[in-house]
């Protein structure tokens, strides 16, 4: 029994790994931040949870947190405790935001 269970879970494991590596496409929706690296993406959090738009207002002023726009296709490099990193289709580029951005 113990071994049916472990052979599921890394059935499941390998069908989740196949899907990702397939390079699937998602959009953006509007009204979400997204930002250039790990830091910003923390900085970003914790204004929005302090409610601190001025501290955000800097970050975004300095080009650290970019406001999503709708409809952007892009590919999904990582996911971690619902944080994505996404990479913009034709671009060098990762931004780093929360899943609910992307469909």
């Amino acid at each position: 029994m113990k071994a049916i269970v472990i052979l599921l879970v890394f059935s499941a494991m390998s069908y989740s790994l196949t899907e990702f590596k397939e390079q699937k496409t998602y959009n953006t929706k509007s009204g979400y931040l997204a930002a250039v690296d790990e830091e910003s993406y923390d900085k970003m959090m914790n204004y929005i949870v302090e409610k601190d738009m001025e501290a955000l207002d800097i970050l975004m002023k300095h080009e650290k947190v970019i406001m999503l726009k709708e409809g952007l296709q892009v590919y999904l490099v990582k996911v971690s405790w619902g944080k994505v990193i996404i990479r913009p289709k034709g671009h060098d580029l990762k931004l780093w935001t929360v899943s609910e951005a992307i469909e």
